[in-house]
């Protein structure tokens, strides 16, 4: 760990463990932990509660929203909007296989993969591809940022050392 924490102290910040799964410097290999929010601390708010634990539920996503060496964007709906409760997601997973077998619940990961940005959100006006290869891009108008298409208002956004999370008035389509 101590040669981990030297290759991140100047600069080297991804590596691979047998080639396969990337190991990275966590925030404490350079500064104290406490100094540091993570997109995934972000999400822990009780005001995103059931958008997170689907997101939690996918070992991807969950593992993803810890990297410290890229950045990741996370658009979560509006909890008390209409068409976020009338997708019946949250539901869906605790009532169905979901809960047990995460990976057998394609509409979830999809949603879910719908709304997660590998990276910084880009300048305004250039679209990018979410995960789920959904294409968006933004625009200010007046003192409110909209996501293209659909015109969805940015209700809220949050920085953190790994990415942002905006909160939008609805689901992305």
């Amino acid at each position: 760990m101590d040669v981990l924490g030297g290759l991140c102290t100047v600069g080297l910040t991804q590596f691979y463990n047998n080639g396969r799964f990337p190991v990275g410097c966590w925030p404490f290999d350079k500064e104290p932990w406490s100094s540091r929010v993570l997109v995934r601390n972000l999400l822990w708010d009780q005001k995103y509660h059931d958008f997170g634990t689907l997101l939690w539920s996918d070992p991807e996503l969950a593992t993803r929203l810890q990297y410290t060496w890229e950045n990741v964007t996370v658009f979560v709906p509006d909890p008390n909007s209409q068409e976020w409760q009338d997708l019946g997601l949250v539901s869906e997973f605790y009532n169905g296989s979901c809960i047990a077998q995460p990976q057998e619940c394609d509409k979830v990961r999809r949603f879910l993969k719908r709304h997660v940005l590998e990276g910084s959100v880009p300048k305004k006006g250039k679209k990018v591809s979410t995960m789920g290869g959904n294409q968006i891009s933004w625009d200010q108008v007046g003192r409110y940022r909209y996501l293209y298409p659909g015109a969805i208002k940015v209700l809220d956004s949050k920085e953190a050392y790994n990415g942002e999370v905006w909160e939008i008035e609805k689901p992305l389509k």
